[in-house]
């Protein structure tokens, strides 16, 4: 007699998002709010991806971003966890 197993795994991902160069505080146009903007490597951090991936999604649209004044490129944390979020859900689900 065959028997069926079923196995759960929950995962859970604690960012903290610290005040430096790297994060700043800037309304998203999109979000229509203040969000924290970051960086491409805590970007890439947050959502679980490459860098190259993370400009493939602000190209899409999926992603929002802001082009400062000094010519870096900061990405809304909220539309990313959001991602995220999707990102994960869609692997829990193909799994």
């Amino acid at each position: 007699m065959k028997k069926k197993a079923t196995i759960t795994v929950e995962r859970e991902r604690l960012f903290v998002l610290s005040r430096s160069d790297r994060v700043v505080d800037h309304w998203c146009h999109k979000c229509q709010a203040n969000v924290k903007m970051i960086s491409i490597d805590l970007a890439a951090a947050l959502a679980g991806l490459n860098q190259r991936t993370v400009f493939q999604l602000v190209e899409a649209g999926k992603v929002h971003f802001v082009e400062m004044s000094e010519g870096q490129t900061l990405f809304c944390s909220n539309s990313l966890a959001e991602k995220a979020q999707q990102s994960n859900r869609f692997d829990a689900e193909s799994s």
